[in-house]
């Protein structure tokens, strides 16, 4: 393939080409650059940040956000294009990422690899070094070097001044003070955006992201919140908005901007009735009033996890939209209380993001509009389509391989029913620690924030007929028989066991099994079902490999030459026959598998043949 390169006397023009500012009272120069060697790049390498004084003044600081210049590859109306457009989004699934462009862009040309000249479009900002307001901002093509590729780990290391191991091309030495300091910088800009924001109403939800590590037994994590990852994401959020607002002024007909509507009340409402019933005053007319009461419940972690759980769940959905002349509160941003808003961060995995680089070059290079109204009427529709589908398909992806994972999880307490041959009881599965929502005469509503689960456990069916387990596990860790429930006004519930009672009330934590139900019909995915074991706090599953391997040792260790019958649940059926399983394995690495046959037509719908003529 031939690739890009920059000639000789060129990067200069390319990186000092003007535009005017946001602000038609600023200067319309852009304010002269010299070397940087303190740019980051992020772990995904389409974004990098970079602070520096400026040159002739100690008294601006500078702040830029570098976006790989995916335009100038993907030309609209290519075949390529085309292709890209088709797909709007990369799909990130549970083992694996379906791109929208090909690697040779994903991977190499538009990432912006240490030590390597790459292009981009950037948004640089002038800063107060002391107020941190913002006062001159420039946008333009230009022609970056990152200095280190840092994993966020890494990143958040430095940051804390921890000793970390150099990684690729991390810094050491001398260099590693620097990042530091500017690590430092970025995290001070970062804070700052982000209470400007809370202050207009932002509002910080709550999801979970699992990660799943595939081999002969699954391993399961969530995805760790690090302070880096929300610096990067306040910069990357400052950047959209100014894009966006940009973009507004010089295409009121005509830009591609982010919407999120405020979300329907009724769907609130039960989220105060939660926190009421917990003795917290909970208000939700406005955004900022949604986010001062999710702020008030901080002291209570558990209300906390549950109602920014819920609250994330009663959100309405984002949808790119074509502005129109009018009221500019038609485009505002619920959630990250924006007056204009758009996606310009990530144009590598996003389509949207490419369209709006392109209307931003057209404004700096006077092109006219790139997009008429009608058609980028159509093109937000498709885009919204594509995204739910990608959405769904995570989601989807995501549950498939939880309730893989728990299929094949064997606790402590069945390891040792299997070695002293007692009957089991249950199923594979995990316990966890559930926080109780809901409340009604014949069942409780839990929410297990670990892997984002909501689920129901019986108390009575419709005829009356209990549906306890037979036991629970009191706080103390003493196993008591349990004789009945009795609700009360649907906001507790007594639990009477063998010599005590127990109150179970909105909030309260309690313990829960996940196991996986087989018994429904083959044409549907198998479910998650959920049984109460305990009030209170319960050790949480490590999500280590403990499934099919890991009960073969244990038994093997124990001298037992065969998989032992345990009451009427067969573990053989249940574990498989080891060596039919490594024959399985070793026929499918000789044929393809229906993913390989997915990943040829990736590529081939990827080439640049005449059979991709139009957009389907």
């Amino acid at each position: 393939r031939r690739l890009w390169c920059v000639k000789r006397g060129k990067k200069k023009s390319r990186r000092g080409r003007a535009a005017p500012t946001s602000n038609p009272e600023q200067p319309s120069a852009r304010p002269a650059l010299g070397p940087r060697d303190n740019g980051l790049c992020d772990w995904n390498w389409s974004n990098l940040l970079s602070t520096a004084p400026v040159a002739d003044s100690i008294e601006v600081l500078e702040l830029g956000v570098h976006i790989a210049d995916v335009s100038y590859f993907v030309r609209k109306g290519t075949s390529i294009d085309l292709e890209a457009r088709h797909r709007a989004t990369s799909v990130y699934l549970a083992d694996r990422r379906v791109n929208m462009l090909p690697e040779v862009l994903s991977e190499i040309q538009c990432s912006l690899r240490a030590g390597s000249d790459r292009l981009a479009v950037s948004v640089i900002f002038l800063l107060d070094p002391n107020s941190l307001e913002i006062l001159h901002t420039w946008y333009g093509r230009t022609v970056i070097q990152s200095s280190y590729e840092i994993p966020y780990e890494q990143a958040q290391n430095i940051l804390g001044g921890r000793k970390t191991p150099a990684r690729g091309d991390g810094p050491e030495g001398e260099g590693l003070g620097r990042v530091r300091d500017t690590l430092q910088m970025l995290h001070r800009i970062a804070m700052d955006r982000q209470r400007r924001r809370k202050q207009a109403g932002a509002v910080a939800l709550q999801s979970v992201e699992l990660k799943f590590e595939t081999g002969d037994d699954l391993r399961m994590t969530r995805k760790e919140e690090l302070d880096m990852c929300t610096v990067v994401a306040e910069l990357m959020i400052l950047a959209n908005s100014f894009v966006a607002k940009r973009l507004f002024d010089r295409f009121p007909n005509a830009a591609l901007l982010r919407k999120h509507q405020s979300p329907t009340m009724s769907k609130l409402e039960s989220l105060e009735a939660i926190a009421v019933s917990c003795g917290f005053d909970f208000r939700f007319s406005s955004n900022k009033e949604l986010a001062e009461s999710l702020e008030k419940v901080g002291g209570n972690p558990q209300l906390a996890t549950l109602l920014r759980s819920l609250s994330t769940r009663a959100m309405t959905e984002a949808k790119y939209i074509r502005t129109e002349y009018g009221n500019a509160k038609s485009f505002y941003h619920y959630g990250l209380a924006a007056e204009y808003y758009t996606h310009f961060t990530s144009p590598i995995r996003r389509y949207a993001d490419l369209v709006v680089h392109r209307q931003l070059l057209a404004d700096i290079g006077d092109a006219g509009e790139l997009y008429k109204g009608v058609e980028m009427d159509e093109l937000s529709d498709h885009l919204n389509a594509k995204t739910r589908d990608a959405r769904e398909a995570q989601r989807s992806s995501s549950d498939f391989y939880l309730k893989l994972f728990l299929a094949q999880r064997v606790d402590e307490d069945t390891f040792r029913r299997i070695a002293g041959e007692v009957e089991l009881e249950e199923g594979p599965g995990a316990y966890y620690e559930g926080i109780v929502y809901k409340i009604t005469p014949s069942a409780l509503g839990i929410h297990v924030p670990a892997v984002g689960v909501k689920g129901q456990v019986g108390l009575y069916d419709d005829g009356g007929k209990s549906l306890l387990p037979s036991h629970i596990v009191l706080e103390d860790g003493s196993r008591r028989k349990l004789a009945t429930a009795e609700v009360e006004e649907d906001s507790h519930v007594t639990l009477h066991t063998a010599g005590t009672s127990v109150r179970v009330g909105l909030c309260s934590v309690v313990s829960v099994y996940l196991l996986v139900d087989f018994t429904v019909s083959h044409a549907h995915y198998p479910r998650v079902e959920m049984r109460l074991h305990g009030v209170g706090k319960a050790e949480q599953d490590s999500g280590a490999p403990r499934g099919k391997a890991a009960l073969r040792s244990y038994i093997a260790e124990r001298g037992k030459t065969e998989v032992p019958r345990a009451g009427t649940t067969n573990l053989t059926r249940l574990l498989g026959d080891p060596a039919a399983g490594a024959r399985a394995r070793g026929a499918k690495r000789e044929r393809e598998t229906l993913y390989d046959l997915f990943d040829q037509f990736d590529r081939l719908t990827l080439s640049d043949g005449p059979f991709r003529s139009q957009v389907r």
